[in-house]
């Protein structure tokens, strides 16, 4: 009789089905794009949004949302059936409401996603995160994770500006938990205006931006942008907050290599405190930028190595209301203004 290897546990006969990570995954195969839930049911197939506006929808008709996984490959988004939050176009919105958390999270740069050419002028965001409905406790709030993703700006139309990711969830009294995003690269090699990432509220009167928003090993590349629109009229622009209680952001890398027509900025904080650790930035022409109403904003800046634009003049900042740089120069601070900030 053949002696049977011994194994210390118990094993169980028959077909085992493997635990799913995730409740949704969209994923491309011989140029088609499919959505399919942890069963193995496929709910969407070559949609505008490439199947992911269709998962976040599935994901979050559960009351306590869940996990959308991308896996690796090239995904190539469509402005048919654009949607609009707060004067702003999304290809993908998250509606999320209070007690739900979200997870969309790929496979790192394997997972590519794609702007088109951008019809008209405004902005465009790949995702929008944004409050259904405008909940009174924003500590029950709804979280946000986007993870190990890149985007990738393939727009050509000068006068529309394409944006990353924009998170515009508020309560009407207190704070919400901000979002957590984690191995994020936005890359533009073209010659039109971005933005990177923008934190603020919107959608609720009187309503009360996140507090504790977390980005980590976040890259901003940006080749060629000459543009003179962009964020705040301020061409490409890496990070924005406004009316944020704290965010933080480290272990990251932004890059411009150009410097031409108006002027790139790597952060703008309207109102908030913005903490930067273990980050390298290159190659803009302003760095730390505020609004000209805000005095309840401020820079901590840890452990960084800014490097501004390599040829030219530079200074510590602009003359008083003086926004537009003419000249090849860089400026560590910018868009200060003699009514205030």
């Amino acid at each position: 009789m053949q002696q049977l290897p011994y194994y210390p546990f118990p094993v169980r006969s028959g077909p085992i089905k493997r635990k799913l990570t995730y409740d949704a995954i969209v994923y491309t195969e011989d140029g088609h794009y499919f959505a399919e839930d942890s069963n193995g049911y496929v709910f969407c197939q070559d949609s505008p949004t490439t199947c992911i506006q269709e998962a976040v929808n599935y994901v979050l008709s559960n009351p306590t949302g869940g996990k959308v996984y991308i896996r690796r490959g090239v995904y190539n988004l469509s402005t048919n059936n654009l949607q609009s939050f707060c004067n702003n176009y999304m290809f993908i919105g998250v509606g999320l409401s209070p007690g739900q958390t979200l997870i969309v999270e790929g496979d790192g740069a394997d997972t590519m996603i794609n702007i088109p050419t951008l019809p008209g002028s405004g902005s465009y965001y790949v995702f929008q995160l944004y409050n259904n409905g405008c909940p009174s406790n924003g500590y029950q709030g709804p979280r946000a994770f986007l993870r190990h993703l890149k985007i990738m700006n393939n727009n050509t139309n000068s006068s529309a500006t394409a944006g990353g990711i924009l998170h515009s969830y508020s309560s009407t009294n207190s704070s919400a938990i901000g979002p957590e995003i984690e191995d994020v690269e936005i890359y533009n090699p073209q010659n039109t205006p971005i933005y990177g990432i923008h934190i603020g509220a919107c959608g609720c009167p009187n309503g009360v931006a996140p507090y504790g928003v977390v980005i980590d090993k976040y890259r901003f590349i940006t080749q060629n942008s000459s543009g003179s629109g962009g964020a705040f009229g301020s061409g490409d622009l890496a990070l924005g907050i406004d009316s944020v209680t704290h965010a933080m952001l480290s272990n990251s890398f932004l890059y411009s290599s150009t410097v031409n027509g108006w002027f790139n900025t790597v952060f703008w904080n309207g109102t908030g405190e913005l903490q930067i650790d273990n980050t390298a930035i290159y190659g803009f022409q302003y760095v730390f930028s505020g609004a000209q109403d805000d005095g309840l904003s401020s820079y901590i800046v840890n452990n960084s190595v800014i490097g501004l634009s390599r040829f030219g003049s530079q200074s510590l900042d602009d003359s008083a209301g003086t926004l537009v740089v003419n000249g090849p120069s860089g400026y560590l601070i910018g868009g200060l203004s003699a009514s205030g900030a």
